[in-house]
């Protein structure tokens, strides 16, 4: 078989497969397996727990080498009022290198970044996860929600500690909290 032939032949089959929906992707546990349907939203996508994107960060710190790594940011992007993120950023230094960790659809990718991140840095063995602040201020937190019609937050974790914002189309709210345990 010729290589334009195979070429050809690999083409139809990936128009084909995304025409049936098999590209467009299944989300995710960040064990692997599919995500259960009450937890993917109506756009397709999972809001993923802190806890479980950050245990999978470091099985991939380590496969690409970048141990010694401290954490001084982490963003929340589409936040539920369970604390958990449509996608997770973190900004972190290693040595003189700043790199951002993203992490969306079970998938953690790394990207060096050529600004610095905030000095202090967090330390996560004395931070609470953004699951415990939103549950702990569950009430402030969704009545404002419920006020501005809306499901969703952004979040900023540094060392000073959290800002939740919400907001419409309209307004914005910032909240701020302690984020040690």
């Amino acid at each position: 078989m010729s290589c334009q032939r195979l070429i050809l032949i690999s083409a139809v089959m990936l128009i084909a497969a995304c025409l049936f929906g098999a590209c467009v992707g299944m989300p995710l546990q960040p064990d692997g397996s599919p995500a259960p349907a009450d937890e993917t939203s109506s756009q397709g996508f999972v809001r993923e727990d802190l806890g479980a994107a950050l245990a999978l960060l470091d099985a991939y710190m380590e496969e690409s080498g970048a141990g010694g790594t401290c954490i001084a940011l982490i963003q929340g992007v589409d936040v539920d009022i369970s604390g958990n993120a449509r996608t997770w950023l973190i900004g972190a230094r290693s040595g003189n290198e700043t790199r951002w960790y993203i992490y969306s659809d079970g998938t953690w990718k790394m990207m060096n970044w050529h600004a610095p991140v905030p000095a202090p840095t967090i330390s996560l063995n004395e931070t609470a996860l953004p699951s415990e602040v939103y549950a702990e201020h569950h009430a402030e937190i969704s009545g404002i929600m419920e006020e501005m019609e809306t499901d969703r937050s952004d979040l900023r974790l540094t060392a000073e500690g959290y800002r939740i914002t919400i907001r419409n189309a309209t307004d914005i709210a910032d909240l701020q909290y302690d984020a040690r345990i």
